[in-house]
């Protein structure tokens, strides 16, 4: 057994958490009863790590039909955050001790809205097209970085939409150098682990639909023109043609500030689903049925040439049309797309290809992990150990986020 702190502490309004009652399933209800504002509350709880190699907890609270509040703890699939060595649980727990995120004291950041600290390469309309709503309102520009959340801007009331329509409109032109001048402000904080949500190219606020894994978004970087040029002038499909752009280059940049200050970053892996304008996608669009690429996705119907329409469709995530999915074969991924997100973390996670990580990311968060079939995400764990060898001491963690429904 493994005693493990839920460190988050849990900060709530009116309530906390008095009595766990019930044991460790992959739900497990805990009661609570009103107290003070702002009161919180540390977790402790034991996991069977003989059936639960290892193990995170999302918070969820809910009110329930009868109106008895409940929090729910819902359990993360975390392949690699605890190593543990089944049948064994002393060897286990020395292992697990040594581990970096055992003790890291996490910041999360949202790059497009955290700093502008280069407002020469902020979006522009061009930049937003691609994603929903997928048009750009006249007179359409980014949003003082200091505004009022909630006061609209000129062309977001000439719209004549709602605020929560304008909102995914907006962009504040966060980037990376944002991020690299306020890394001494974080460290003062004592942070010691960052996870970046989504950096890679998309032309969404969010980044959760990619245009291309291996670059990171040309506008969080200080050339953006530049960075499109070099992308156009690759072969997405072959990894020999991959060049690193100003934006890569600055992320690596960041890396090395970061592991300077002796702080982890990892980063968000978003391999379910991508963008409509993912280069893939793209392809099979115009390359018809007979494309390579036709088969990494769940394409229910094909443009018909003799008609002015274009019937091109395909699944998307929770039928959200701007995330199209990757198909589910048995094996949990198609054999191409694997193959492209192996090259893919290669990449990122020992970028000079020397054998040795520690100019790489130290590990990853998988968005939407329960998507997936577990046998995609056994291979996947295989592949970040084989970027981390063991003569290194340089550790690596992997942790999948489950989407509450």
């Amino acid at each position: 057994m493994l005693d493990i702190p839920l460190i988050n502490p849990i900060h709530t309004t009116r309530d906390r958490i008095v009595q766990l009652q019930a044991s460790c399933r992959s739900e497990v209800a805990w009661d609570m009863q009103r107290l003070t504002p702002l009161d919180s509350a540390s977790i402790r709880f034991l996991v069977d790590t003989s059936v639960i190699p290892c193990i995170l907890f999302h918070v969820k609270r809910v009110n329930p039909v009868g109106g008895k509040r409940k929090l729910f703890i819902v359990a993360m699939l975390a392949l690699g955050m605890i190593q543990m060595t089944r049948g064994n649980g002393a060897a286990g727990a020395a292992e697990a001790s040594d581990q970096w995120f055992r003790d890291a004291v996490w910041y999360q950041i949202f790059p497009e809205r955290f700093c502008n600290g280069d407002p020469t390469n902020d979006p522009t309309p061009e930049s937003c097209l691609g994603t929903w709503p997928d048009y750009v309102p006249e007179g359409w520009s980014v949003i003082p970085w200091t505004s009022d959340w909630y006061a609209r801007q000129p062309w977001e009331i000439r719209t004549g939409e709602d605020f929560y329509h304008t909102a995914q409109l907006r962009r504040y032109g966060g980037d990376l150098q944002g991020i690299i001048q306020r890394l001494d402000y974080l460290q003062d904080l004592g942070i010691n682990a960052i996870y970046l949500n989504p950096i890679f190219d998309s032309p969404s606020l969010h980044k959760y639909g990619a245009r291309y894994f291996h670059h990171v978004d040309r506008h969080f970087g200080p050339d953006p023109d530049g960075d499109a040029r070099i992308i156009a002038s690759e072969d997405p499909a072959d990894p020999g043609t991959w060049q690193w752009t100003s934006a890569d280059k600055l992320f690596l940049q960041l890396i090395d500030e970061v592991h300077q200050r002796k702080m982890r970053i990892i980063i968000d892996g978003v391999f379910n689903h991508v963008g409509i304008p993912f280069w893939a996608l793209d392809r099979a669009r115009k390359e018809g049925p007979e494309s390579r690429f036709a088969d990494w996705f769940q394409i229910t119907r094909w443009d018909d040439p003799e008609t002015n329409e274009d019937e091109f469709d395909y699944e998307g995530w929770f039928g959200i049309k701007d995330l199209p999915v990757f198909r589910k074969p048995r094996g949990g991924m198609p054999e191409p797309v694997k193959l492209h997100i192996q090259a893919v973390l290669s990449r990122w996670m020992d970028p000079d290809q020397d054998g040795n990580p520690a100019d790489g990311v130290d590990g990853w968060r998988l968005d939407v992990a329960e998507h997936r079939p577990l046998v995609f995400w056994r291979q996947f764990r295989k592949w970040v150990k084989k970027n981390q060898p063991r003569r290194l001491p340089h550790r690596r963690s992997v942790v999948g986020g489950l989407f509450p429904a």
